[in-house]
């Protein structure tokens, strides 16, 4: 009965002290290449968090101001960030170009006239217009599906479809700040089927997830955690590549299919992390999401722009690192700041100029 109690006893105290010391995302970060863990932290990060986000009108944590879509989990209000309203008509002379993408697209942590797809509207003037359908935590799949369902209408000149390196990561998962489609093969036709949808309003998927996860420990997330870094499999970040980028390629094909039966062309602009920046060689490495989603370009066929790569060339990294991301505690692992914003739009309007021959009302 000692020991029992005792090991109780022990339990109780670490379980007490890592509450007070860890936070739950702590226990899933390094875990963020294992998709269904992935997906449970979000979803018990939402649970956690429903109380203060039902107040404070969020749908997750960096959500404020979005609101439910059965078909993306979330979006913004009016679909399209900014105060300009655009008609779905085209006028008569004017270029038109939609930008879909995640919240280096929507501009957070800088005023939506400080970010680059309304630098890309200034800078074509007013014979231009730039529906910038950015949303913030957005995956592949979403950015995909938010062109499809609101943006396609609008029938642009020039779709820009911008992916941040890390989008890829959120792609197969089922749980990002808030509940979210998911895109999978099948099996036998490997035809693209979504799934998971549509999705509820936040009170039922709150309900839902706290049914299905019950109570959560960190004792034993820590010793889960802490199993897997010692006696688990080793990352293989290969393997994980093998088997999603016949998905990830798969959804934007469809995407890309989608855009030339309206005869518009398609650019992808590749955005860096701004930690891929810290080095000289950094912006070239093999490794990772970079690689792949520039191989999967090539392989739709698609103009394309590397954008991490285009700043460098024109400007000095130490520039692209200091000046062109937000900083928190010391490291680029915000977004664009202006200055960023603004030299990510010029590098764009060159190939919009090149590619279409629009002229500019600002120097390039």
């Amino acid at each position: 009965m000692l020991v029992v109690v005792s090991t109780l006893l022990a339990v109780v105290v670490a379980e007490v002290f890592l509450r007070s010391t860890h936070r739950l995302e702590t226990f899933f970060d390094p875990l963020q290449y294992e998709p269904a863990v992935a997906s449970e932290g979000w979803k018990r990060a939402f649970v956690r968090d429903y109380a203060r986000l039902q107040r404070s009108g969020r749908l997750g944590i960096d959500l404020g101001g979005y609101v439910h879509d059965p078909d993306l989990g979330w979006d913004t209000p009016n679909h399209v960030r900014g105060v300009r309203q655009y008609q779905v008509e085209k006028p008569p002379g004017v270029f038109r170009v939609a930008v879909v993408g995640d919240s280096f697209t929507y501009g957070a942590e800088v005023e939506d006239a400080e970010s680059y797809p309304r630098g890309l509207e200034a800078l074509l003037g007013a014979k231009g217009e730039v529906l910038n359908l950015g949303v913030r935590a957005y995956g592949i799949d979403q950015i995909a599906l938010k062109y499809l369902k609101y943006g396609r209408v609008y029938r642009p000149d020039l779709l820009i479809v911008a992916i941040w390196t890390l989008d890829y990561l959120r792609t197969p998962l089922t749980f990002y700040r808030f509940a979210k489609p998911l895109y999978v093969l099948d099996p036998e036709t490997h035809a693209l089927v979504l799934t998971r949808t549509p999705i509820p309003p936040p009170d039922e998927v709150y309900r839902t997830a706290k049914t299905e996860l019950g109570p959560f420990s960190f004792t034993v997330a820590l010793l889960r955690l802490g199993y897997r870094q010692a006696f688990g499999p080793a990352l293989d970040r290969e393997r994980y590549f093998e088997r999603w980028d016949p998905l990830v390629t798969a959804i934007l094909r469809r995407l890309v299919e989608a855009a030339r039966e309206d005869r518009t062309p398609v650019l992808f602009v590749l955005i860096e992390h701004g930690l891929e920046l810290a080095s000289d060689d950094g912006i070239v490495a093999t490794c990772c999401e970079r690689k792949h989603l520039l191989d999967i370009f090539r392989a739709l066929s698609v103009d394309a722009i590397d954008l991490g790569e285009a700043l460098a060339k024109r400007h000095s990294r130490r520039t692209v690192y200091e000046r062109m991301y937000i900083h928190h505690r010391g490291v680029p692992s915000g977004h664009f700041t202006p200055f960023g914003n603004e030299a990510a739009a010029r590098e764009i309007i060159r190939h919009i100029q090149e590619r279409f021959g629009v002229a500019l009302t600002a120097p390039n």
